[in-house]
C-alpha cells in the first residue's frame, strides 16, 4: 500500500470536491476548496493531497485571511479551512482515479 502526500495539481480539483463532499456530506463543503483556491488570498504551495495506491483520499490547504481588530484596522493571518479524508479510505473511496 503506497501513500504519498504532494502538492495539489489543477487536474485534482474534481477529486478534491469528491473528497470534501463525501467527508462532510455536503455539496457546500465540496465547493469550498475551489472557492478558496480562486481567491486572491490563496497560496498554491499551501494546498496538498494524499493518495493511497493512486486514489486521492485526502486534501488539506491553508490560505491568508484578514481579521478585523476591535480598535480598527485588520491583521493578516493564515487559516486552515476544513481538511478531510474520505470516510471510506479502506476501499476505493469516492475519489477513485
Amino acid at each position: 500500500m503506497a501513500m504519498t502526500c504532494r502538492l495539489q495539481r489543477d487536474e485534482d480539483q474534481d477529486l478534491i470536491y469528491d473528497v470534501h463532499r463525501a467527508a462532510f456530506s455536503s455539496n457546500l463543503h465540496g465547493r469550498l476548496p475551489a472557492a478558496i483556491g480562486s481567491s486572491p488570498q490563496f497560496v498554491p504551495g499551501w494546498s496538498w493531497v494524499v493518495e493511497r495506491d493512486d486514489v486521492l483520499i485526502g486534501h488539506g490547504m491553508a490560505s491568508w485571511t484578514f481579521l478585523d481588530l476591535d480598535g480598527g484596522g485588520s491583521v493578516d493571518c493564515r487559516t486552515c479551512p476544513p481538511s478531510q479524508s474520505c470516510p471510506d479510505t479502506s476501499g476505493a473511496g469516492p475519489a477513485r482515479r
